[in-house]
């Protein structure tokens, strides 16, 4: 089997799991809301680095640098996305 479809098929499964997981603890009602949120957040983080070394194949080797940029890049636009849309979902339940 080819090297990278091989690779593919792993980030594939990891990526499903990593959605599968949340949806069950989320209807699971003996756990605290905080730690259903808490696990959310890390299988977020998890799913967004799997994408990252497994489909868009980024290396953290002090020769890739522009990966290494990019990187920070995203995770910066991605905790921007995040915190904004807490933000904005919580003052909307505030005003509600």
């Amino acid at each position: 089997m080819n090297h990278k479809f091989k690779k593919n098929i792993i980030g594939l499964i990891f990526s499903t799991l990593l959605t599968i997981f949340p949806l069950i603890i989320l209807h699971l009602l003996y756990i605290n809301k905080f730690y259903k949120i808490i696990f959310i957040y890390f299988c977020l983080l998890l799913q967004t680095f799997i994408h990252f070394f497994y489909f868009l194949n980024l290396k953290l080797k002090i020769k890739n640098n522009w990966n290494l940029i990019s990187l920070i890049f995203v995770i910066i636009i991605m905790t921007i996305i995040v915190i904004g849309t807490n933000y904005i979902m919580l003052s909307l339940h505030h005003r509600m």
